[in-house]
């Protein structure tokens, strides 16, 4: 039986403009939907390049589908390609009453910087408003918590953070106003001990990422580190980008395309629900 194949990977959603400003992230999402069942936009830009964006809502789920359909044209005089363009196509996912939302990429696909570049864009232009700042972040699965606990030593470490719009840790909250006051969008830290000794494991950067993976929304885009485990002796490299939380889903093609995208939606706001926080 012929099987059509997906893979999810979870982001966090962040929101902001030059003052600031909390971002009412339903209010965004819903806006770009026009309250209809399906829309389209059209950027014009790179003579060289166009952008669709086309959507469907789905209301028995609450789940918007964003299609984002990139085409740039080739010098073919530079190339050997037969082909005269090149073409990304990639799907985002998102529960306007939640702040987590899927990415799934076709072909070679647009990454997460593109598409949360195309969706400020598309806030900006839909009128919701004009200075609109957005970040996706990547889910961190708990397994990458897990495995960080098991050092004992840590030589070096280096991590990718974006600016977030409320407090997470004193040392963050002091980097990123910095990052404000140098009118940067990101930061990027990279801390090593010095020869023969090893970083502090109760305070400072170390401690600091725990407690930022203990959010699942998080400004944290990446984070390194190497050291040594508690089991061995030998020394490690340990990566967030191997822990990106994501779900792999299979659907039978012998159902209708109504069938199979409602199969595939529903299976998408179960991953999204995963990552809400339970109510004790």
């Amino acid at each position: 039986m012929p099987i059509d194949d997906h893979v999810l990977y979870a982001y966090s959603i962040h929101g902001r403009n030059h003052s600031g400003d909390v971002i009412d992230y339903s209010a965004l999402i819903r806006g770009l939907g026009l309250n209809s069942s399906s829309f389209q936009y059209f950027f014009d830009g790179n003579p060289n390049e166009t952008l669709a964006v086309s959507g469907d809502i789905y209301p028995r789920d609450n789940i918007w589908e964003l299609r984002f359909h990139q085409e740039i044209l080739l010098d073919r005089a530079d190339l050997q390609s037969p082909f005269r363009s090149l073409i990304k196509e990639s799907s985002l996912f998102v529960d306007p009453d939640s702040r987590f939302v899927a990415i799934e990429k076709h072909r070679n696909g647009l990454d997460s910087l593109q598409i949360s570049s195309f969706l400020q864009t598309l806030g900006r232009v839909s009128g919701f408003d004009p200075d609109l700042i957005i970040d996706l972040n990547p889910v961190i699965s708990e397994s990458f918590y897990q495995e960080l606990q098991r050092y004992v030593r840590i030589r070096a470490v280096s991590l990718m953070m974006s600016r977030p719009n409320f407090n997470w840790t004193d040392n963050a909250n002091e980097i990123t106003d910095l990052a404000e006051l140098s009118n940067a969008h990101s930061v990027e830290i990279k801390m090593s001990a010095p020869r023969g000794r090893w970083l502090s494991m109760d305070r400072g950067i170390v401690y600091d990422i725990k407690q930022l993976l203990l959010n699942k929304i998080g400004p944290l885009k990446s984070a390194r580190v190497v050291g040594f485990k508690a089991v061995d002796g030998r020394e490690s490299t340990l990566s967030s980008n191997s822990y990106h939380e994501r779900k792999a889903i299979s659907i039978e093609e012998d159902s209708s395309r109504e069938e199979r995208r409602s199969n595939l939606v529903r299976e998408v706001k179960h991953f999204l629900v995963s990552f809400e926080p339970v109510a004790r």
